[in-house]
């Protein structure tokens, strides 16, 4: 088991501090700018069910309320790059753990061999169970804690998880199970929306009850419902599941809505400073769209 390090070059100066394995109180908003040419925007199109006949044409992407030129990118010459973020807290420890280690395996087994998983498991604090590699069915194993249990802090963990993934190539994709109950994090709900926001990755949530032995930790609705906003806000989702035996699913869901979704990519207005706003929309039909709302620029 490998602690997480500190990546301060990934958040601006005094967002999250790490004193060897430790967490510092979070003085200013994390903010991760980008450092190539250019942004990435990946696209969730749906009217009851995923609309795959999408052409470049048939989109038109706004940056600042303007309409700007972009590519659509075939999403399978990309890399993907996984971050899972595993609570293994007291309340998930056990034949949750095995179910999860499944789902991970599963997911990790339909992507290729030149895309990269990593997992970081959390409870107390985040570590390393598997730093960067080429997926595969190996990540079973990784999901699971040497030493499970604790209090949990599940906003830390978010926002370190997004750090490791700021520097990553192609798409970024955190994918976080958690119970939902938070009761020992120094990050703030501003904060981790602010990251979220400036990151680039795609969160998807998969939040699990917790089981009748712990029933009475939540999960909290202040939790639960920043996750929804966390994983919305990026373009991705929260997925719950009522029951352990859903976990294997929900991973195969997020999976099959990642192999559907389209890629724009632009060049940024080198005028534009702080949050940039995006939107992007679909000429002439009425569809469900989900991306992220906009990108952290910086001259």
């Amino acid at each position: 088991m490998k602690r997480l390090p500190g990546r301060p070059g990934f958040l601006c100066l005094g967002a999250v501090l790490l004193a060897g394995s430790s967490l510092a109180l979070p003085q200013a908003p994390a903010q991760f700018r980008i450092e190539s040419q250019a942004v990435l925007v990946d696209v969730a199109v749906s009217d009851s069910g995923p609309v795959l006949d999408l052409r470049k044409e048939d989109f038109e992407l706004y940056e600042a309320g303007e309409p700007t030129s972009f590519q659509l990118l075939d999403p399978t010459l990309l890399p993907v790059a996984v971050v899972f973020a595993m609570d293994v807290s007291a309340s998930t420890v056990g034949e949750r753990q095995r179910r999860l280690g499944e789902g991970a395996a599963l997911f990790a087994g339909g992507l290729t061999r030149r895309d990269s998983c990593a997992v970081v498991a959390f409870s107390m604090e985040p570590f390393w169970t598997r730093e960067f590699a080429p997926c595969g069915a190996d990540v079973r194993t990784d999901v699971r804690a040497e030493a499970p249990g604790g209090p949990t802090s599940v906003r830390d963990s978010v926002i370190l998880s997004l750090a490791v993934l700021h520097r990553e190539e192609g798409r970024k994709v955190l994918l976080l199970f958690t119970d939902a109950y938070d009761n020992l994090s120094w990050t703030s709900d501003d904060l981790v929306m602010t990251a979220v926001r400036g990151s680039g990755a795609l969160v998807y949530s998969i939040v699990a009850r917790p089981r009748d032995s712990f029933r009475f930790l939540g999960p909290s609705d202040d939790g639960f419902r920043l996750i929804r906003e966390v994983s919305e806000a990026s373009g991705g989702r929260l997925l719950e599941v009522s029951s352990d035996n859903d976990l294997a699913g929900a991973y195969q869901e997020v999976l099959e809505e990642l192999r559907t979704r389209y890629v724009l990519s632009f060049t940024p207005n080198p005028n534009l400073d702080g949050f940039v706003p995006i939107e992007v929309r679909v000429k002439r039909r009425r569809v469900d769209i989900r991306a992220r709302p906009g990108y952290v620029a910086g001259r």
